[in-house]
């Protein structure tokens, strides 16, 4: 029985996990996730109020459980050994496995400037940095928002949705300044005007 070790509980863990199951009954399968296993894309959305918090998880304890899934929430690994073919965890236990899938996404970046990590400042990238920003957020909220991109135009339409007055920041010349030319960010500069977004 081949024993599966998971690393994150984002979409592609859980895909794996899915994956796995559906070939194999019997393997062993543990998920680690210093975290609740969830999907930053909908974060934008929960955010808005389109969505519960329910429906940003990718799976709760019952489905895992469901799936014979072990899950280790709340813990993080420190140092992955391929000799012993184990990884060690930030409370001095290790796992082993047989195959090993580190799934844990990205990081965000985060602006090296004084106050960056001060009251009223949020990162989107984790579900306790979304449940923060929600209850900052209100109708009368004056929001500055940092970054235009294709990501910043989704969470910037949630920010719009609750109402709130939002202020783009964007280092580049432009809004969208990886996907449009400057005579269609000026057309979208336009369009965000009329939104009430400066």
């Amino acid at each position: 029985m081949a024993n599966h070790v998971i690393v994150g509980g984002g979409p592609g863990g859980m895909n794996a996990i899915e994956t796995i199951r559906g070939y194999d009954s019997d393997a062993s399968i543990t998920l680690i996730c210093n975290e609740p296993a969830y999907t930053r894309m909908a974060l934008p959305y929960y955010i808005s109020g389109e969505v519960g918090e329910d429906h940003v998880l990718t799976g709760d304890q019952a489905y895992f459980s469901k799936l014979g899934v072990t899950t280790k929430f709340g813990s993080k690994v420190n140092s992955v050994d391929p000799g012993t073919n184990s990884v060690t965890l930030d409370d001095g236990s290790t796992v082993s496995y047989d195959n090993l899938l580190i799934a844990t996404g990205s990081s965000p970046h985060k602006l090296n400037i004084a106050g960056a990590d001060g009251n009223g400042v949020y990162n989107l990238w984790t579900i306790e940095d979304a449940r923060k920003a929600t209850a900052a957020l209100s109708g009368d909220a004056d929001v500055a928002f940092i970054g235009a991109g294709f990501i910043g135009f989704i969470i910037l339409n949630a920010i719009h949705k609750v109402g709130a007055k939002a202020h783009v920041i964007e280092l580049e010349g432009q809004v969208l300044p990886h996907m449009l030319d400057a005579q269609g960010a000026s057309l979208v500069k336009t369009w965000l005007s009329k939104k009430g977004v400066s």
